[in-house]
């Protein structure tokens, strides 16, 4: 008989893994920033901006909130603060969720 082993190898947007035809996963982190494909560098840069993104809804969107007393704002800027910060989180869900393609390909 012989033995017939199989690897699989493939990178997503923050290590580079194989694995073998027992399901054995090896990882590593990549050795540079530099040293990555500018697909990769763009996917890591759309999923960073969407974190910092929905960080900011969050803030903007406790800012809104009528329970709190932040800078004494009336309503009527309360409810644009709410409005931007929804906008925001729905930008920042969408920079997200393309992010799967990012790992898959």
């Amino acid at each position: 008989g012989n033995v017939i082993t199989t690897n699989t190898i493939f990178e997503n947007l923050w290590f580079s893994c194989a694995t073998d035809s027992l399901g054995v996963y090896n990882c590593w982190e990549f050795p540079s920033m530099l040293a990555l494909s500018g697909y990769i560098q763009a996917c890591r840069a759309l999923m960073i901006t969407a974190i910092l993104l929905g960080f900011l809804g969050l803030l903007l969107g406790i800012a809104g909130l009528r329970c709190t007393n932040i800078g004494g704002l009336e309503l009527s800027r309360k409810a644009k603060l709410a409005a931007t910060a929804g906008a925001l989180h729905i930008l920042a869900d969408l920079l997200a969720a393309s992010q799967p393609s990012c790992s898959v390909s």
